[in-house]
């Protein structure tokens, strides 16, 4: 996992309303709420809604998509990703002052109309509005992670909040891909991940409940279509980062298996995407009125439990 990382300019696109829907494959430079949005001239789906169709069900998925004008009604919030403020304020803390604002000792919370306000004028304004104890997180996280040798030597340097936005040849559907930071160059994939624990178990834990390693798969992807980088399956990493106090760093190297099953399935998510939206059908789980039981392992307790006459025979 030692990788040389370029520092090279990438051709980034500013989009602006004018523009309207994107119809042109390539790395964007807008907001995240925007990302989040239909803003593609076909249907489109990032790693957030196959993950969901995967671990769940379309039905799970068309229930909250910005596709469905039925979906379930959403609250207007700011979009705040603790990865995403760590990398900001990795880079400077004018760069932070930018983009993130802290609110003020005087308002306690968001309950009064002053607080309200101010709060509105700094989103409108396009910076993220942080509490005070975010700033605590968010510095002590970025204190540990400029201390790593790994990410001394670069393995986090690149372009944050950049959108990757391309077609899919199969299925002709719009893909999305927005990685915490966008590699300036070389061959190494690398996210950030805020956890309440990161050691050994747990970061395998969250790489299967949340399926990383599809997220990190569908990134390696996009660069090939958008930037024609070849990523080896061996470049991909996770820097799991805990959010208390002693906020520990765990730099995990992805196996490349995970990242080739993490492709298969999101191949097969996209294929019941597009299936999906053809015949404007959301079906629920795919396993419905097959047969279930114990798991594997409740049922050999048992058994050795009924071996060695701890189960009654009588029954």
């Amino acid at each position: 996992m030692t990788k040389t990382i370029l520092h090279e300019a990438l051709p980034v696109i500013k989009w602006t309303p004018a523009m309207g829907k994107v119809s042109v494959p390539g790395v964007y430079d807008m907001p995240i709420e925007i990302y989040h949005s239909d803003i593609c001239e076909g249907p489109s789906i990032s790693s957030s809604g196959l993950r969901l169709i995967e671990d769940k069900s379309p039905l799970h998925y068309w229930d909250t998509s910005p596709l469905n004008p039925d979906r379930e009604p959403q609250q207007d919030k700011p979009y705040f990703n603790l990865g995403r403020a760590v990398h900001t304020l990795c880079l400077g803390e004018d760069g932070f002052a930018t983009n993130y604002v802290v609110r003020p000792e005087e308002f306690s919370d968001w309950r009064t109309n002053a607080a309200k306000a101010w709060r509105a004028t700094q989103i409108e304004a396009g910076r993220t509005v942080l509490k005070p104890e975010d700033k605590i997180t968010i510095k002590g996280i970025a204190d540990r992670l400029k201390a790593h040798p790994l990410v001394r030597g670069g393995i986090l340097s690149g372009e944050i909040e950049r959108s990757l936005i391309w077609k899919d040849a199969e299925t002709d559907v719009w893909l999305k891909s927005r990685p915490d930071v966008l590699p300036y160059g070389g061959e190494l994939v690398a996210d950030l991940k805020t956890c309440a624990a990161a050691d050994a178990d747990s970061t395998r834990r969250s790489i299967n409940d949340y399926g990383y390693h599809m997220q990190l798969a569908l990134c390696g992807i996009g660069m090939k279509a958008v930037l024609d980088r070849d990523i080896s399956d061996n470049d991909y990493a996770l820097i799991f980062a805990e959010t208390k106090r002693p906020f520990a760093i765990n730099v995990k190297p992805i196996g490349a298996e995970a990242i080739v099953y993490g492709r298969m399935q999101l191949r097969r998510a996209l294929r019941k995407f597009a299936d999906c939206f053809r015949k404007k059908e959301w079906p629920g789980f795919d396993d419905d009125m097959i047969t279930a039981g114990l798991p594997a392992w409740r049922v050999k307790q048992l058994e050795a439990e009924a071996t060695n006459g701890m189960l009654p025979k009588d029954f």
